[in-house]
C-alpha cells in the first residue's frame, strides 16, 4: 500500500476481506469462498474457479484508489 489507510476486497462468489496499515506497505487481507462456491468445488474436484477480486484502497489523505486481480482457485 502506498500509505497509511484501509483496504477492501471483494468479489462475486468471495466473503468481503478488509485490512489496514499504519504506514506504507504490505498488507495481507483474507478472503473465503461463499459457500455455494465451495460446494461447487467440492461436487467437481477437477474443476478451478476464476474470480475477480475488486480491490479499494481508501487513505488517511487524499483520494481512493481502485483496482482488480483476478485469481485462479483450484
Amino acid at each position: 500500500m502506498p500509505s497509511a489507510g484501509r483496504l477492501l476486497a471483494t468479489g462475486k462468489g468471495v466473503s468481503t476481506g478488509r485490512g489496514k496499515a499504519g504506514k506504507a506497505g504490505d498488507v495481507r487481507v483474507k478472503v473465503t469462498l461463499t459457500k455455494a462456491e465451495q460446494a461447487f468445488l467440492r461436487k467437481h474436484p477437477s474443476r478451478k474457479l476464476r474470480e475477480k477480486i475488486n480491490l479499494r484502497f481508501t487513505p488517511r489523505k487524499g483520494a481512493k484508489l481502485t483496482t482488480s486481480v483476478t485469481v485462479l482457485i483450484a
